[in-house]
């Protein structure tokens, strides 16, 4: 398995008692199972936080409505937020305010978003829909594409 280079941080994003909204903290306990370092946040702010912390290079694990069939894995730029599907909120601040506020901070702050498509959540309830609990095996797949990636672009050390 690759190493992730550091200042690379990886953030899973969600609400458990918001059904599907929590995907993004159930594909961090995944990829922590694998040995690999990440970050559960409930929210925006909690995002903000990491984004501001120092990394160069965030992977934002979240659940979006409107990327196609629930369970539908996408990886998203930043930039290409504005057009496609949204991260959810549950809060105030939402993923796709806090990686703009990111931005703003560090101009050179490089966001992926590996997103999981659900239905809008309609009511609060702990656990995932089978077909969005079938999508975090291809989810933590996404981030261990983009971990060896990162890792063969970096080059030696």
């Amino acid at each position: 398995m690759a190493e992730l280079l550091e200042p690379t941080r990886i953030v899973g994003v969600g609400q458990r008692l918001a059904g599907d909204d929590g995907v993004g903290r159930e594909v961090v306990e995944r990829l922590r199972a694998q040995g690999i370092s990440a970050t559960g946040v409930d929210d925006g702010a909690g995002l903000l936080n990491v984004l501001v912390s120092g990394a160069s290079r965030v992977l934002v694990i979240d659940a979006v409505v409107g990327g196609g069939v629930p369970g539908t894995v996408r990886v998203l730029k930043s930039a290409e937020l504005e057009n496609d599907p949204r991260p959810v909120s549950s809060h105030g601040i939402g993923v796709h305010e806090a990686i703009e506020l990111g931005a703003r901070f560090n101009p050179a702050l490089e966001v992926t978003l590996i997103g999981i498509s659900i239905q809008a959540p309609s009511s609060l309830r702990e656990g995932l829909s089978p077909k969005v609990a079938a999508a975090v095996d291809d989810a933590a797949k996404q981030v261990t594409n983009l971990i060896e990636r990162f890792s063969n672009d970096s080059g030696p050390q």
